[in-house]
């Protein structure tokens, strides 16, 4: 049984060692989805991380919005038509960041 316990030790560390390759840091990351009409956009954020989450912070083109902290979706928002970079940082309940960035274009027509 001695000499099990090494083996079986080196197969844990191995199966821990596939587990972390497999889920790479990217992945806990946010997925940010926007869709825009009428020159407003809402967005939402597909979660990553553990939540619940703290410190949400949104940005468009590099402008922190303030109205939106704390929130994982924007709900309808103003914008200017044309090219635009929404942003989200966040912190998860294991005390990392996370973050989630999208460009989308700021529709002045009708909805998709």
């Amino acid at each position: 049984m001695t000499r099990l316990k090494p083996a079986l030790a080196a197969v844990a560390l191995a199966g821990a060692a596939l587990t972390a390759l497999a889920t790479p840091a990217a992945a806990l990351d946010f997925t940010i989805y926007c869709d825009s009409g009428g020159s407003q956009f809402a967005c939402g954020a597909s979660p990553g991380g553990v939540a619940p989450y703290s410190s949400a912070r949104w940005s468009v083109n590099g402008y922190h919005q303030p109205a939106l902290d704390g929130l994982l979706s924007t709900g309808l928002f103003s914008c200017t038509p044309g090219g635009a970079t929404v942003t989200l940082v966040a912190v998860d309940s294991l005390g990392h960041q996370r973050t989630g960035s999208n460009s989308y274009y700021c529709n002045p027509g009708d909805w998709p």
